[in-house]
């Protein structure tokens, strides 16, 4: 029997944003701490040969390195541009992953 892939959804993850932990009452003191979790439940959760799509404001601005986290996260990644998601074309094109970019009215 093969290797099972998977595919996942998910949204506003918000590396980086130290804000996002008072405002959606996230239970963390510090925002080291959320990411490190994030990064944690993420690779218990994605395989290697998964597939993610990220469909917006996986990071916050630019408080976060885009080429460091993306490395430590498992799965073929392929992120849809949010509205907090600053320009991360070169980290994603260094690290062979996708990026969609859009624009909404308003945004």
């Amino acid at each position: 029997m093969g290797v099972i892939e998977l595919i996942y959804f998910t949204a506003d993850q918000h590396f980086g944003h130290a804000n996002i932990i008072k405002h959606c009452n996230r239970p963390f003191d510090s925002v080291e701490e959320m990411d490190e979790y994030l990064l944690t439940q993420w690779n218990n959760r994605v395989g290697t040969n998964d597939t993610v799509y990220i469909l917006g404001d996986l990071f916050f601005r630019n408080a976060v390195s885009a080429d460091e986290y993306l490395s430590r996260m498992h799965g073929k990644k392929h992120l849809i541009k949010g509205n907090h998601d600053k320009a991360r074309w070169f980290a994603c094109q260094m690290l062979n992953q996708t990026m969609i970019s859009a624009k909404r009215k308003g945004h």
